[in-house]
């Protein structure tokens, strides 16, 4: 094998290997989350129907949030308006998973927590009604 042949054969596995790190790499910090939705919401002015959720974000700093209907297709991509910091030891904070703000009789999709991150507001909105959770599935 030729000197040049075997520069370009080693670079080549190189840049195989890196690319499978990296890629291996910001897979295994994705997070994901199944929520029950018992009523129709809303994220802006797109309307979901009740039902199961998965919710996931890529890294503890995610600039955005993924939310899909459990077995289904169409998955929306949510901007983080800004990271929300757990509260030290609230078991109630880290149970949390989807937070909606009832306006009216909408209810809009506002903050995601994933337990064991950030929370992420993906909505905000000046005028809240009451504040309703959906909890984790069990």
């Amino acid at each position: 094998m030729s000197y040049c042949r075997f520069v370009s054969v080693v670079l080549g596995a190189a840049v195989a290997a890196l690319a499978s790190i990296h890629a291996s790499a910001g897979g295994m910090d994705r997070k994901e989350i199944v929520a029950n939705v018992a009523f129709a919401f809303y994220i802006g002015d797109t309307s979901f129907p009740a039902g199961s959720y998965n919710v996931s974000a890529m890294n503890m700093g995610a600039d955005s949030v993924m939310i899909r209907p459990s077995g289904g297709e169409g998955t929306t991509t949510l901007p983080v308006i800004m990271r929300l910091a757990q509260p030290v030891g609230s078991p109630q904070a880290t149970a949390r998973s989807l937070v909606f703000d009832k306006v009216g009789d909408r209810s809009y999709l506002s903050e995601v927590w994933i337990p064991g991150r950030d929370g992420y507001l993906v909505r905000a909105i000046t005028e809240t009604d009451e504040e309703v959770l959906a909890r984790p599935a069990k």
